[in-house]
């Protein structure tokens, strides 16, 4: 059927498994969310769609064939980059209001995301892309730094993080969002790149910021990290006093 189809395509802009929450925001709306249900419980009985349960979660994943030849349709429909929009605004506003991930520069566990890295990366890459969207990408960038760093994907980080700060524009300067991403780049930088003037510069810039935001959990965080960072050059009284 038709309603099916159209489901089954706008599924193909997911990479990995993926949430029921998920098909609800990028592949219907409100008034629809019973029919996309309803399609959905239908491709899974045509075994389009496979389900399977990680943690205490039911997720949900197209086989790569099916995923690819959906895909094309979906691009022949002059849909893809419509949906890559949607997908990637659903996961950035899924990361930015998770207080777990948003927490996670303080040490947090957050191995129970790694499902979703795929379609954050997809997202990243399509944001980024000369088809994408910077801003959506910058946004996306903030919100899953923390992801990538608590997931040990410190280069990965580190690059979307460059390529944000890179785009942001000068309503994001002296930001919550370029205090993160400053954060983030320090923090990735510093285990990947060595102890370089770059480091110490995200950190006195995010510092800075979160100084003037008054945000006191991130003047923390910044704080240890470059306590760290110059106990890793030998500056131990400057390490003391930090």
């Amino acid at each position: 059927g038709e309603r099916d189809k159209l489901v089954l395509c706008r599924l193909s802009v997911f990479v990995g498994v993926f949430t029921l929450k998920a098909v609800l925001s990028v592949a219907g709306t409100e008034a629809n969310a019973p029919e996309v249900v309803d399609a959905v419980a239908s491709l899974i009985a045509k075994s389009l769609v496979s389900t399977t349960t990680i943690g205490e979660s039911t997720y949900y994943r197209l086989l790569d064939t099916t995923q690819a030849y959906a895909a094309s349709i979906l691009a022949e429909r002059g849909e893809a980059d419509n949906l890559a929009r949607r997908h990637a605004i659903y996961y950035s506003n899924y990361l930015e209001h998770d207080e777990v991930v948003q927490s996670a520069f303080g040490g947090h566990d957050l191995s129970g995301y790694a499902p979703h890295i795929g379609n954050v990366r997809a997202a990243l890459e399509w944001a980024f892309s000369d088809r994408g969207d910077v801003a959506v990408g910058s946004e996306l960038a903030t919100w899953a730094a923390p992801l990538f760093v608590g997931l040990s994907l410190l280069d990965e980080c580190r690059s979307w993080c460059e390529q944000a700060l890179a785009a942001l524009d000068d309503a994001g300067r002296g930001t919550r969002q370029e205090m993160i991403l400053e954060e983030a780049l320090a923090l990735s930088s510093m285990f990947t790149k060595g102890n370089g003037d770059e480091v110490r510069a995200a950190i006195e810039r995010g510092l800075a910021l979160a100084e003037t935001l008054e945000d006191k959990n991130h003047q923390l965080q910044l704080l240890a990290g470059l306590n760290i960072f110059l106990t890793r050059i030998g500056d131990f009284r400057g390490s003391l006093a930090v």
